[in-house]
């Protein structure tokens, strides 16, 4: 297992009080694997990812919970521990690309800075100077052919806005790839993208995931694109996990019934008669989370017993687990 998180909990004090972003999340990843993470806005996702690279904004804060990466608790590691870590063992592909990359550098120049901080390429010294810029150079353009960046050689002095906003993503894919990390995190590599721009990030990350053996997770709120490209899936609502499982087995038969919602809603070509049912409501304040499941004022099977029952995670078949009281 390559990452294994416990019971992990991200608290941001406001004048109202504490909000739980992410309220014991507890999930795995394998290497080779690629994992999704689907939800409505706000609950949690992208607070998750952060939280693996221990970049919470201020004032949050994680206030308990393991994130084992390779064994090592990396909620134990030093600061300068942390920071060698990030861009090479574990990247994240963000989910802005115009307001990721600096405005005033050069595209190349900011992959070979990913390269240049980690110290990972080596140059020989030949009296005066050395030649690492040349092979830092050579290998910004390697990267950039990788990730399908035309005509790199011109590309590399040219500057973010002088791109599109595929090939920027497609940029920060190759500054998130220059480390060869064992671990990438995707915040919704996709958003604001084209439909066929986002199919081919997608294709671009299935091909990095089975050439490099690179684990993958990736946030989404689209459950067409998890349902497509992930290998499991893993269903948060108030920054919690509801269910997990294969990803075949939660779209074909999704256990819980927000999983069973969220899958409601979406339109099917196959089937125009059929009505899209929305989930009624609203994502509970995470301030005032209501005791019991968090679900429990938006689903139409609730009972009494769901108010005030704090319920574990069930096995409903083998690597399906559902947080549910239709299940105990």
């Amino acid at each position: 297992m390559l990452l294994d998180v416990k019971d992990l909990r991200v608290q941001f004090p406001s004048s109202r009080g504490l909000v739980k972003a992410v309220n014991g999340l507890t999930l795995s990843a394998n290497k080779g694997e690629i994992l999704g993470i689907v939800g409505e806005s706000g609950s949690g996702k992208s607070m998750s990812l952060l939280s693996m690279l221990r970049l919470v904004p201020k004032p949050g804060e994680i206030v308990s919970g393991e994130i084992n990466f390779n064994g090592d608790n990396l909620l134990k590691k030093s600061d300068r521990e942390m920071r060698m870590l990030r861009g090479k063992d574990i990247s994240m592909v963000f989910q802005d690309p115009m307001t990721t990359l600096n405005p005033v550098f050069p595209v190349g120049e900011q992959i070979r800075e990913a390269l240049r901080i980690h110290g990972l390429i080596k140059g020989e010294r030949k009296w005066f100077f050395s030649d690492r810029k040349d092979r830092e150079r050579e290998r910004v353009l390697e990267l950039m052919a990788e990730v399908g960046i035309p005509s790199p050689d011109l590309r590399y002095l040219e500057y973010p806005h002088q791109f599109s906003g595929g090939m920027q993503q497609r940029a920060l894919i190759a500054i998130a790839l220059a480390g060869e990390p064992q671990l990438l995190l995707a915040d919704e590599p996709t958003t604001a993208l084209d439909v066929t721009i986002q199919a081919q990030i997608l294709e671009l990350l299935n091909r990095i995931n089975e050439e490099h053996g690179t684990t993958i997770i990736l946030v989404t709120h689209d459950l067409g694109v998890a349902a497509e490209f992930t290998h499991r899936m893993v269903v948060m609502y108030a920054g919690l996990v509801l269910e997990q499982g294969p990803t075949r087995t939660l779209v074909e038969e999704p256990a819980h019934p927000y999983t069973q919602g969220l899958l409601n809603s979406i339109p099917r070509i196959e089937d125009r008669r059929k009505k899209i049912e929305a989930i009624p409501g609203t994502v509970p304040d995470l301030i005032n989370m209501p005791p019991g499941c968090p679900f429990h004022q938006r689903c139409k099977y609730a009972k009494r017993e769901c108010i005030g029952t704090e319920l574990e995670m069930i096995e409903v078949d083998k690597g399906h687990q559902v947080r549910c009281i239709l299940y105990t």
